[in-house]
């Protein structure tokens, strides 16, 4: 009994949510309104699947941004998602037993151990993150990678060595995606992401395809010094079967899904550490 696993990536709008927009919690003088209107909350994904034989891969890049009033970055966070499914002889399949994110592995995704630098995921993510902080989304979009993807300016190399062509992508799609939702000068950047199991068949037959799906919810908000969330923005992928065809899909934004809420509605720290959010 043969069993083909067919994955691919793409963002699939969330019919629970027809609209976006953005809300206050309080009042304030209309110069107030200004300066935090010009002030823009951006969410940006990039999906890739990849299928060979009996196994299969998704990797899903996220990128939270704040612009600041003249439209270049003011803060970023990024965060990766890494999913592997294979199938045997008997056309069943072995879904992951952890979904945590990258940046949520900490020491347990190990890349400190082999990088020339020393250095983890995160550390170097969040220099990459760094390094585009005062650029124009157009900047970031024109960021010159070598044939692995990974940077070749030299100030850039000195923290990261990681392959960046996927994050850069997902900064500038959030860039396109930012609306003005609240956020204010001193705010940073933050990022969740939680994944679950969509799968509802893990066996294949002769006449049937398994259906490998993963449910992945993201929201990007900004928070202020007395870490209250101060903007929110959400969206939805669900990666799921398709002809086996390798394809890479962006978020096309912006999106109705993705629904924002504004300034001073929630305090941070209420959030659960179940869900996500670095």
């Amino acid at each position: 009994m043969a069993a083909a696993l067919l994955l691919t990536a793409c963002g699939k709008t969330n019919a629970g949510s027809g609209s976006s927009g953005s809300m206050s919690g309080s009042s304030g003088t209309s110069s107030v309104q200004t300066q935090t209107a010009a002030w823009k909350t951006g969410l940006g994904v990039v999906t890739e699947a990849t299928d060979q034989d009996r196994a299969g891969k998704i990797e899903l890049a996220a990128a939270a941004v704040l612009l600041d009033g003249e439209g270049k970055l003011e803060s970023v966070l990024l965060d990766e998602l890494e999913v592997s499914v294979s199938a045997d002889s008997t056309g069943h399949v072995t879904l992951p037993t952890d979904w945590r994110t990258k940046r949520q592995k900490g020491d347990d995704y190990p890349l400190a151990e082999v990088s020339s630098l020393k250095k983890g995921w995160a550390e170097q993510a969040d220099a990459f993150a760094s390094y585009l902080i005062g650029m124009t989304p157009e900047q970031v979009s024109m960021l010159k990678v070598d044939k692995d993807g990974k940077p070749t300016d030299a100030d850039l190399l000195s923290g990261c060595t990681i392959a960046v062509d996927r994050y850069r992508d997902a900064v500038t799609r959030a860039c396109a995606n930012a609306r003005a939702l609240g956020a204010a000068k001193g705010d940073r950047a933050a990022l969740g992401i939680e994944a679950v199991n969509g799968t509802s068949d893990i066996t294949a037959t002769d006449d049937k395809d398994v259906n490998a799906q993963v449910d992945v919810s993201i929201v990007a908000l900004t928070t202020d010094a007395d870490h209250r969330v101060t903007s929110a923005v959400a969206d939805m992928a669900e990666p799921a079967p398709d002809s086996g065809v390798r394809r890479r899909c962006d978020s096309p934004g912006p999106r109705q899904d993705q629904a924002g809420v504004g300034r001073g509605l929630w305090d941070a720290r209420r959030i659960g550490a179940g869900q996500g959010v670095v």
